[in-house]
């Protein structure tokens, strides 16, 4: 290649300031401005996915993990003595989760078949992009404190070996470190 080819086919791959990146590419920030290159590095690293799980006090058996917001409203339904208005409110949110979100078929990786494996179960975290969900959790949260049973919400972005996913929510069992 001629001096005079390379010095065409290098002022070809310089792009201005103005120019849009490549089709499926982007520019190469040149290291004479690293403030560019800490400023990109900064929002990659602040980008995670925090997922929600609202739990109580009750662990879940053979996990070190605590039972989920449902079982204590579960709890308050079967309650002959419950206050009738919370009652109310309670079926009324169950209701619009029973028509809202998806109930996964899978909580462990192993098969009833394994029995000589330990038995794993999976926890259900809302995904951060399911807001009406969270909104409405947050709502059945308050009732559920109204009525005794103090609500934790955990907040994780490392949840587990994903068991199930929708739009709505995942199921992992969790890793060793996974808020419980």
């Amino acid at each position: 290649m001629s001096k005079a080819s390379k010095a065409t086919s290098h002022n070809k791959r310089r792009r201005s300031k103005d120019q849009a990146p490549p089709p499926g590419g982007a520019f190469f920030v040149a290291p004479r401005h690293p403030e560019l290159i800490v400023k990109l590095t900064h929002s990659l690293v602040n980008v995670t996915t925090m997922y929600l799980r609202f739990v109580y006090a009750r662990p879940v058996e053979g996990i070190k993990s605590r039972e989920g917001f449902f079982q204590a409203a579960r709890e308050i339904e079967d309650n002959p003595l419950s206050d009738g208005v919370a009652h109310h409110r309670i079926d009324d949110l169950r209701d619009w989760f029973n028509d809202n979100l998806e109930h996964p078929e899978r909580f462990s990786r192993s098969s009833p078949k394994a029995l000589h494996h330990k038995t794993t179960k999976g926890l259900s975290w809302f995904k951060p992009t399911a807001t009406k969900h969270i909104a409405k959790a947050f709502e059945l949260k308050s009732v559920l404190d109204e009525c005794g049973y103090t609500i934790d919400v955990l907040k994780e972005c490392r949840v587990g070996y994903l068991l199930y996913e929708d739009e709505h929510q995942v199921v992992a069992e969790p890793f060793s470190d996974t808020a419980k």
